[in-house]
């Protein structure tokens, strides 16, 4: 697979002096594909919205001295149908804000615009609408996913699909935007980048809808790998936008003009990324949710000790080490379960011997950290422990609950560290009440 955002590639790009179109030939795609990134950012934060095709349709029937004005109505519509009140004060704070500049620098283009430019703006503002409706359909029909999902896929459990529909969507209006750029670049330097950019949305698009690849993969390996995706994807947003921002500096309009965009494009981006900050909060705080539900199932409360007997050490029960011991299946059991904790593993044969007893003492310490009484000398093979093991057998082994496991042993840490602290400020009292 080729690299993702291949930078030298993007700096040559821009290394080339090849004539931009002038005027507002070269203006109208740019600003449209600003004003999409900002529109993007807010309906992909809606539950099952479904209006976007009669939001474009809003913008190709208003007048040309109106776009801007629908612009802005558009915006506070969508944030105002944000339900979430930390994204809904990111989007108001700053994409709002920020289609608005863009729209001030539309109404400065109009105000000295003849005629005859205002008919090609309206023209290519109508062309370019729809070209980015028809590839949005496209890029929506390519991943068999409805664009807006009903309901918040924040909120809702985790699967192996809605752990990437977030992704999807977002990825949906971007590879919508670009590849309307592509088909009427304003200048073969945009051209460039936009193929470059297509490039890496449907690499990113494949990956996403390849569910086969993403349930063979573990938690933890799939957490990762969406977080690298999302790193991406903002990195995607800043190399279109500033790439826009570039060509229209390199347009010839009035600097009054060029700063309102670059504000405006200042504005869009810090807000998605702002709101990306607020989406991955929360849905570490679900999966936060998620661990700590999934960790009360290890608990003596909620484990059914009475189908276990305890089982102690062929030093105590000769039984125990014998070949046709009655416990003999048991314990092979449990310390093939162990042994997925071992560094180095044990001989999985049933017999219960010193280094039982030593497996039994490691192991049982690591899962102190879910519960506590379980801890153990190794002596015995406790109700409480042979529960617990085989309850991660039962979920599919060690790795399949490290996350719970990682959680438990970072708040111990943080436990024992804000102990620490205390006893040292509690001896820098004691001293000053000595003096």
């Amino acid at each position: 697979m080729k690299p993702f955002l291949d930078f030298r590639t993007f700096t040559k790009i821009y290394e080339a002096e090849e004539a931009s179109k002038e005027g507002v030939a070269s203006i109208s795609p740019l600003m449209l594909s600003l004003y999409f990134q900002g529109y993007g950012e807010l309906a992909s934060k809606l539950e099952g919205y479904k209006d976007v095709v009669k939001d474009l349709k809003d913008i190709t029937n208003a007048e040309v001295d109106k776009k801007a004005d629908v612009f802005n109505t558009l915006a506070k519509k969508l944030s105002g149908l944000i339900k979430d009140a930390e994204i809904k004060k990111e989007a108001e704070g700053f994409i709002v804000p920020g289609i608005a500049a863009l729209g001030e620098a539309y109404n400065s283009l109009i105000k000295t615009a003849s005629d005859e430019d205002k008919k090609e703006l309206q023209k290519a503002f109508n062309e370019g609408v729809l070209e980015f409706q028809n590839n949005l359909i496209n890029a929506v029909k390519t991943v068999n996913e409805s664009y807006f999902i009903e309901g918040d896929p924040i909120l809702e459990k985790n699967t192996f699909k809605d752990e990437r529909s977030g992704l999807i969507r977002d990825l949906s209006t971007i590879e919508a935007d670009v590849n309307s750029l592509l088909e009427n670049p304003p200048s073969d330097r945009i051209k460039k980048v936009m193929d470059m950019l297509s490039g890496d949305c449907k690499e990113l698009k494949k990956e996403l809808s390849d569910d086969k690849k993403w349930e063979g993969m573990r938690r933890k390996e799939r957490k990762a790998r969406l977080e690298e995706i999302g790193e991406v994807l903002l990195k995607i947003k800043e190399k279109r936008s500033s790439s826009i921002v570039e060509e229209v500096v390199k347009s010839g309009i009035e600097k009054a003009v060029i700063a309102k965009i670059k504000d405006a494009e200042s504005k869009i981006k810090e807000g998605a990324t702002k709101m990306n900050d607020v989406v991955q909060k929360k849905i570490e705080a679900v999966k936060a949710e998620e661990a700590n539900k999934e960790a009360k199932e290890f608990s003596k409360d909620n484990l059914k000790l009475d189908d276990f007997k305890e089982i102690a050490t062929g030093k105590k029960d000769v039984k125990n080490l014998q070949k046709k011991g009655p416990n003999l299946d048991k314990i092979k059991k449990l310390q093939e379960v162990m042994n997925q904790f071992l560094e180095k593993p044990i001989k999985a044969d049933g017999l219960y011997g010193e280094g039982t007893e030593k497996a039994i003492a490691e192991v049982s310490k690591t899962l102190s950290l879910l519960e506590p009484s379980v801890k153990s000398d190794g002596k015995t093979m406790t109700p409480l422990l042979q529960a617990m093991l085989m309850k991660i057998d039962e979920k599919g082994g060690k790795d399949k609950i490290k996350s719970i496991l990682d959680k438990a042993e970072k708040e111990a840490k943080s436990a024992e560290t804000a102990k620490k602290e205390e006893g040292s400020e509690k001896k820098e009292m004691d001293k000053d009440l000595l003096k």
